[in-house]
């Protein structure tokens, strides 16, 4: 028969696994998003449609709204803070990201940068994001990767040749 070594309590205790508790009756954290977009049509149809086509249960822990506004650039960043504070007042809780989006257009680059600026200075739950010339080069990436300067006219034809042949 082996011999059984005996193992030094501090040794044991060094090795032993720490069972841990499992909490009962908590529900996670519902995190709230604020998205607010230049367009008042386009953009918030394009991210409502991406918000249904999350996985299943998502929804249940996340509140998304999506706002457009019809503002560009540094009038957006300020409509986007005051529309933050608005809802944060509706809920009576803050909101978890905001995330403001709008288009390169034609906007001097002063402007332009001011709206980034801003967005950044503001603190880590403000987040910006642009296209270059228009929303609907986001639509085309989903079907091909562009990397050319594309005019807007460009955009509706390509989007629409691509949406004929899904059809």
């Amino acid at each position: 028969m082996a011999k059984k070594v005996k193992i030094p309590n501090h040794i044991k205790k060094r090795y032993e696994r720490v069972e841990s508790k499992r909490l009962e009756n908590v529900k996670p954290k519902r995190r709230f998003y604020l998205i607010v977009c230049e367009g008042e049509k386009t953009e918030p149809n394009y991210f409502e449609s991406l918000k249904n086509d999350l996985p299943k249960g998502v929804l249940n822990v996340c509140d998304f709204r999506i706002e457009g506004t019809g503002n560009n650039t540094v009038s957006l960043v300020k409509r986007a803070m005051a529309l933050r504070d608005q809802w944060q007042m509706q809920i009576e809780k803050p909101i978890d990201k905001l995330w403001i989006v709008f288009d390169k257009d034609s906007f001097s680059d002063q402007s332009f940068n001011a709206a980034i600026q801003t967005c950044m200075a503001k603190n880590p739950e403000v987040d910006c994001a642009w296209t270059n010339e228009a929303f609907e080069l986001w639509y085309l990436l989903h079907f091909h990767y562009y990397n050319t300067g594309i005019s807007r006219k460009q955009y509706q034809e390509l989007i629409e040749k691509n949406l004929r042949k899904r059809d």
